[in-house]
């Protein structure tokens, strides 16, 4: 039988982190202006964002923080190094995967980058989190 023990307020921090980290890292100042650039036929403006958009970030960011804690918590995980290595198959298997399509599909290797080292970075954040608190 597996024993699954969710660590909420890992969860939660995690989140947070990974909310703050995309934000940072989509800004204008970082990689935000390329990003926009490579969506939109607009010149590189950003897309304005609502409120819808920014609930479903929310909502994403703590599904993925939730479902790294199971994952975490069903391998045994006990060290930061642990997590992180976890964190990083996770990346690989279900994120980066997905990426070399999408933009493969969209003929937008610098979303590759952008979006991919974002995600790897988020986990490996969110990896921490969880196992620390």
């Amino acid at each position: 039988m597996l024993h699954i023990i969710v660590n909420i307020a890992g969860v939660i921090a995690a989140t947070i982190v990974g909310l703050i980290f995309g934000f940072i890292w989509y800004s204008p100042t970082l990689f935000g202006k390329a990003w926009a650039k490579s969506i939109t036929s607009k010149g590189g403006r950003m897309p304005k964002m609502n409120a819808f958009g920014l609930v479903m970030i929310i909502v994403s960011s703590f599904i993925t923080a939730l479902l790294l804690d199971v994952v975490i918590s069903l391998a045994g995980v006990t060290t930061v190094n642990q997590a992180l290595l976890v964190a990083g198959i996770v990346w690989l298997g279900f994120f980066f995967s997905k990426e070399i399509v999408s933009a493969a599909m969209r003929h937008h290797g610098n979303m590759l980058a952008i979006n991919g080292f974002h995600d790897l970075i988020v986990l490996l954040l969110m990896a921490a989190v969880i196992i620390v608190i």
